[in-house]
């Protein structure tokens, strides 16, 4: 009756044959639900307009909503906790298959567009582009075939003071809020490598900067640069000048040749010839001396 339950037991399976392809559930005479076909493809209908599909269980005696189809929104997926691949599958963002994430080696994140890799963050964090391992130890990884490899920044500001930055920041911790750095700390450096004839990279030159000194308002710092793995000149932290390895110019020096084949010197003025005269590490021009010393 109208009133009561409706059951349906039998000992065998429940067969629905509908030769119009459609199956629907009511509320008070009002299409709830529809289960169809579309080219023998089901279909699961939701009949109001803007009402969502949800999918429920029980989670330990308690109701829980896993998945929630949005129909007000083209049927946006709303997970009622995590969505969980299996190990190696990939989430695509198109019907094409050219654009998607997965997961690699059962450690490794990579992106891909065009079909192809572009992209990988591995298990300890290291960011790999072009590559599918990191390059020279790199915690950021820039790699490319036959073309440059180019990082660039953009600023767009109408602000004079705007512009791009680059900052190496040293703290003496490992981890937490800043700690105070010591003389003698490698601030930061740039590696310009190579590979030489027995096929090993080296590091054909760089520049560095090395704390010189503590101090409660200001870090102290040498800036050295370096060719064929050895010193060749150095700023101090008070723009004094080094030439060929850390030694400065005292005041009323000049600097000198040393030849074709040898580092320039620091000496006394003297002898003829016009040099670079450099004083308490200014430059002060050229000066025409008798004699050198």
């Amino acid at each position: 009756s109208d009133g009561g339950d409706l059951t349906i037991d039998v000992a065998g399976d429940i067969i629905l044959d509908s030769d119009a392809a459609n199956w629907r559930f009511k509320d008070a005479g009002t299409s709830i639900l529809e289960i169809g076909a579309d080219s023998q493809n089901p279909v699961i209908y939701s009949a109001v307009a803007d009402k969502d599909i949800q999918f429920k269980g029980n989670d330990g005696g308690s109701t829980v909503t896993a998945l929630t189809l949005d129909m007000s929104n083209a049927g946006n997926a709303i997970f009622g906790n995590d969505a969980v691949l299996a190990a190696t599958k990939r989430l695509y963002f198109d019907e094409t298959g050219n654009t998607s994430i997965n997961e690699v080696s059962g450690t490794d994140l990579a992106f891909y567009t065009g079909s192809s890799e572009r992209m990988r963050i591995n298990s300890s964090g290291n960011v790999i582009i072009g590559e599918t391992s990191p390059i020279n130890g790199g915690n950021l990884n820039v790699a490319t075939s036959a073309a440059d490899a180019t990082i660039s920044a953009l600023c767009r500001s109408t602000t004079d003071s705007h512009g791009v930055t680059l900052v190496f920041q040293k703290s003496s911790t490992n981890s937490g809020n800043f700690a105070a750095t010591a003389d003698g700390e490698n601030l930061g450096k740039i590696l310009f490598r190579g590979v030489n004839t027995s096929t090993v990279s080296k590091v054909g030159a760089q520049i560095s900067v090395v704390q010189n000194g503590t101090d409660s308002s200001t870090v102290p710092a040498d800036m050295v640069f370096t060719t064929k793995e050895a010193e060749r000149f150095r700023m101090g932290s008070l723009g004094q000048l080094g030439i060929g390895g850390a030694t400065y110019g005292t005041s009323g020096q000049v600097l000198t040749s040393g030849g074709a084949s040898a580092a320039p010197t620091w000496g006394d003025v003297g002898g003829g010839g016009k040099v670079l005269q450099v004083v308490t590490g200014s430059y002060t021009g050229y000066t025409t001396v008798s004699s050198n010393s």
